[in-house]
Formats: C-alpha cells, sequence, structure tokens
C-alpha cells in the first residue's frame, strides 16, 4: 500500500498510522533503485572501462572476495602478435583499481598464448587466486596454464612449478573441492582428431592428483569426434558439470552436458550415463548450431545450461538432477530469447531466491552515411525459477547496456552477499565491469 494525497485527505489518521509501514515505490519492488538498473555508486555510472595499454584486452572471468573487492581476469596482447598473457585486475567494491594489489591493481603474467585464451577465476579459503587459462592453439595436444597469486597480486612460487602448472585440458572452467582444485575442459584424443569433454583435480599444491579418474583424468565421450566443452560449474555434493556441445548426425551441434562424480568417474545416477544432448529444433551447420557456453547448478542439484541457438538467439535449458530436460521449467526445459538484431549467453548465475541471469551480448544494426553498422551491448536476462522472463527486471526481463566502442559483450558474471549483480567482459579492447541492481 501507498500512502497518497486521497490517504490524507480523507483518513488523516489512518494514514499516520499506514505511514510507519509504508515505502515510496522508486524500483518495481519499491523502496529502491529499480531492479536491473546500473549501481551508481561503482565506478561510473554503474561502470567501469579499464585500459591495461594494450591492443587488445578482454575480461573473461569474475570472482568476488568476502571483502567484497572483485577479481576480474583475462587476456591482454599488443597490436600485430600472437604473444597474449594473462592479466589478473583487482578492483575495489566501489570499482577503483585497487592500488594494494599487483601494480596499481593490475598483475600480468606471461602465457605466450598464440590465440585469445578464456581464463577463469576462483578464490580459495585462504585468500590465494587460482587461475586456469587455456593457452595454446595446438589442436593435437592442448597446453593450459593454472596460475596461484597471492591476496596482494603476487605470483606465488610455492605452487606447481615457480607458480604455475600445466594441463592437457583445453580450459574452460575452475572450481574447489576445498582447496583442491578442479579443472574442466577439452581433452584432445586421438592425435586432435577426436575431443572429449574432460575434468582434472589438482592438489592444493598444484600437483596433479592422480587418484582422480584415470590418473587425474576424467573424460566424457558422447559418440561424437567433435565433443567440445566451454563451461564448468560445482554441483552441492562436490560433483562436477561440464557444458558445451556435440556435433551429432542429423542435428549438428546440440547442448551437451555431462556429470562427473567428486571423484572423477561419469556419474551414471545422472541420466542413466552421466551424459545428456539436447536440441533446440534447429539443424546447424557447426557454425552456427546450438552451443551451452555457460552452466550453473542450483542449490537442489537442478543443472541451467545457457548459450545460443544458430547463433542469434539465446537458448536456456534446464535439467532435474537425475537426468532428463525439467518440464517444470517453462513446460518444456527449454527457453529461447530474441534481444535486437541478433543475442547469445556467455555467462549464468541463480539467485538465491532461484531466479536465473544470463549474461552475454545483444547485436544492434546502427546505420549512417557508411552503411549499416552492427554494435554489440552488453546484455542481461533474467527468468524467474519456473522458466519465464522476470517482468520486474529491467524492460520486461532484459537490460542493454552501451559501452564506448562498436563492440561489448558480457563473459562472465558473479553475485556480491548483498545480490547485486557483476558483469564482466570487453568493450572495444578494454577490460569492462558494470554492476547491476538486483
Amino acid at each position: 500500500m501507498k500512502c497518497t494525497s486521497s490517504n490524507i485527505r480523507f483518513f488523516p489518521g489512518a494514514c499516520l498510522l499506514l505511514a510507519l509501514f509504508c515505502t515510496p515505490a522508486w524500483g518495481a519492488g519499491g523502496g529502491g533503485p529499480a531492479p536491473g538498473s546500473l549501481d551508481g555508486t561503482f565506478g561510473s555510472g554503474g561502470k567501469v572501462i579499464t585500459d591495461l595499454g594494450n591492443a587488445y584486452e578482454v575480461g573473461t572471468g569474475v570472482a568476488v572476495q568476502t571483502d567484497g573487492k572483485i577479481i576480474v581476469v583475462g587476456s591482454v596482447s599488443a597490436s600485430n602478435t600472437f604473444d597474449i598473457d594473462l592479466a589478473v585486475v583487482r578492483y575495489t567494491a566501489a570499482g577503483i583499481l585497487d592500488g594494494d594489489f599487483g601494480t596499481n591493481g593490475v598483475t600480468i603474467i606471461p602465457l605466450g598464448a598464440t590465440y585469445s585464451p578464456k581464463c577463469s577465476v576462483v578464490i580459495q579459503s585462504n585468500g590465494g587466486i587460482i587461475v586456469g587459462c587455456s593457452s595454446s592453439s595446438n589442436s593435437s595436444t592442448f597446453s593450459s596454464t593454472i596460475n596461484r597469486l597471492t591476496s596482494t597480486g603476487v605470483v606465488d612460487s610455492s605452487f606447481g612449478s615457480n607458480g604455475v602448472a600445466t594441463t592437457n585440458i583445453n580450459i574452460q572452467g575452475i572450481g574447489l573441492q576445498g582447496d583442491q582444485i578442479i579443472i574442466g575442459g577439452t581433452y584432445a584424443a586421438g592425435n586432435g582428431s577426436d575431443y572429449d569433454f574432460a575434468a582434472a583435480r589438482y592438489t592444493p599444491s598444484g600437483v596433479l592428483d592422480t587418484s582422480f579418474g584415470t590418473n587425474g583424468l576424467a573424460t566424457a565421450d558422447f559418440n561424437s569426434t567433435l565433443d567440445y566443452a566451454l563451461a564448468m560449474a560445482m554441483g552441492p555434493n562436490n560433483e562436477i558439470v561440464v557444458s558445451g556441445f556435440s556435433y551429432q548426425s542429423g542435428t549438428g551441434e546440440d547442448f551437451a552436458i555431462a556429470r562427473f562424480t567428486s571423484n572423477g568417474v561419469l556419474d551414471t545416477s545422472f541420466d542413466g550415463d552421466g551424459k545428456i544432448t539436447t536440441n533446440f529444433g534447429t539443424t546447424q551447420i557447426p557454425a552456427t548450431g546450438e552451443r551451452a557456453y555457460a552452466v550453473a547448478v542450483q542449490t537442489d542439484g537442478k543443472i541451467v545450461a545457457a548459450g545460443s541457438s544458430t547463433g542469434e538467439v539465446i537458448a536456456l535449458a534446464r535439467y532435474k538432477a537425475s537426468g532428463g530436460l525439467d518440464t517444470s521449467f517453462d513446460r518444456d526445459g527449454k527457453v529461447t530469447t530474441a534481444i535486437n538484431n541478433g543475442a547469445r549467453a556467455n555467462a549464468v548465475v541463480i539467485q538465491p531466491d532461484g531466479k536465473i541471469v544470463v549474461g552475454g551480448l545483444a547485436t544492434v544494426i546502427v546505420s549512417d552515411a557508411g552503411g549499416n553498422h552492427y554494435l554489440n551491448d552488453f546484455a542481461l536476462v533474467r527468468y524467474t525459477s519456473t522458466g519465464g522472463r522476470d517482468s520486474g527486471f529491467g524492460n520486461k526481463g532484459v537490460v542493454t547496456t552501451q559501452f564506448t566502442g562498436r563492440y561489448a559483450q558480457v563473459n562472465a558474471l558473479a553475485l556480491q552477499t548483498n545480490g547485486k549483480i557483476i558483469a564482466a567482459g570487453q568493450s572495444y579492447g578494454d577490460f569492462s565491469v558494470a554492476r547491476y541492481n538486483p
């Protein structure tokens, strides 16, 4: 109920009592900023753009420390070079580069990568920062790195070999079992002619744990030579969920999910064999198929995978903890969302209330004397726990944010303890971060 002038005119006594309980209807739920609006207390109007002095800089992972400081990781490279390095950047809770971290808030670690890697980050209980990056484009023998930094942004030389461990998994996600390190990604079998989903476990000191899986490696084959992992998440019982796509005969690229037990065995309690593929009703060539770029696990064990279908619309699927599509989610377990002239989801998080937030990009076409130009903006979509778009969030569940330049996209999401949403990515060659009100 709201107190209005009519309340005061006709029921002055009642309104004096009701005023104790009334709140202004500022946002959709009242009592604060509109859900999905930029948080003006963060950076400049809710956004931060960080130029690290390179021609190409892209943030691909984000994590929030217990003190509210924000870690963003990604890659940097100078122009006309394939020598790509890892950048780890820390911001204060207000969106300012943290001078107590690295050099003026930034630590650069040489990778020597020949293509822009995906880097993911988790924070250990002692404050150690673990970053996993896919760092080689050699398709027959992937070579990725796991780095650990101290809480002040210094390479921890006690980890692995002088602060780094290597793996032949193309890392697409990283998680923790206690302080043990889990990586998920793609394994190249058959000299690069066959690709499988994979996971591995490392000790807190950066040594491969051979008690996990088979000699430290767990794999999942979807009966295809092209099973490519794109994300990983940890479940409530330390199970490991890997998402991506599998090229299936007759339908092309389909969403693919594999679940491993905490010890690295395919979990047969999930869909009978630990694996499932999902087609959204399209038959596409590999370049424009259905890919699950992101995955998250609810507290009840249900799995939410997000990505794209046909490369043009956001695709979302939810699976029961026992496997199979969850038909309580939009009636068939699947949802697609079209935004502007094209969209894709690259990240997904589950709010404590069960609502689902995906982040990615939305494409718009701008015309001028030079013709049509395609621009990408940050895009967020929030869904209810039953799969409908949350009409109280942004514009009918959708929020887009324009940054300077033509190309911007969300690559990673994180939730603060107060519910605010952190989106990290890139805009025209710079690290870019935005914070939204929940």
